[in-house]
């Protein structure tokens, strides 16, 4: 009897691991075709509009598909979608698209530090540029309602400023530096985490500052 139950067993294990190897085929993504670069917010769900994929064993299994690219703002983001079938084959396609700063958008309260002062708050606005899906521009920078500045999306979690020349109690100055966003809210807006700049004065000295961002 043992003998038996031993050879049924093999026989089972035989036949799994052939029917495994006999689906050497990876599903196939279908996406749709773009007449222009498509544009998506960060983390964008819109990402899957008009995406399929099938299997030749499974069938539709356009529910698995997962996409990576959308985490950072940017040109040419490259979104690279995958889905797997029940014999673990792998399938891929690729299309480039433009990850908009919308999200980023919002009033933010900030606390900025510099090296020898106190600590000290101001409010904010950000909104997307008018000009470009990938920049933003901060109103009442440093706490000046006139101060205007804008950051480029890069592609990375850290926008770059775009250098300013600006005015304050200490007279005109070049402001250069670079912010950087985090996670989402439960509202699906991002937060901007931490702004680094540099701020240099006709007379050869600068101020650095560091300020942290919290949606109001």
């Amino acid at each position: 009897m043992k003998k038996v139950f031993l050879t049924i067993a093999a026989t089972a294990l035989v036949f799994a691991f052939t029917s495994c190897k006999d689906d050497l085929v990876a599903p196939v993504i279908t996406l749709p075709t773009d007449a222009t670069t498509p544009v998506f917010e960060l983390g964008d769900t819109a990402a899957f509009a008009g995406v399929t994929a099938n299997d030749n064993k499974d069938g539709d299994v356009t529910a698995n598909v997962t996409v990576t690219g959308l985490d950072f703002v940017g040109d040419s983001a490259m979104l690279t979608y995958s889905v797997s079938d029940a014999a673990n084959n792998i399938g891929t396609a690729s299309r480039t698209a433009t990850i908009s700063a919308s999200r980023l958008a919002g009033s933010y309260k900030v606390t900025e530090t510099m090296v020898g002062v106190d600590p000290f708050n101001y409010n904010v606005t950000v909104a997307k540029s008018g000009t470009s899906n990938t920049k933003i521009v901060v109103s009442g920078f440093l706490g000046n309602a006139s101060n205007a500045v804008t950051f480029s999306g890069n592609g990375t979690g850290t926008m770059n400023m775009e250098p300013a020349s600006l005015s304050g109690t200490l007279g005109a100055f070049t402001l250069t530096g670079t912010i950087t966003y985090g996670p989402t809210s439960s509202a699906s807006q991002y937060t901007l985490l931490v702004a680094n700049y540099v701020a240099k004065y006709g007379d050869g000295t600068e101020d650095v500052y560091t300020a942290t961002y919290e949606l109001r």
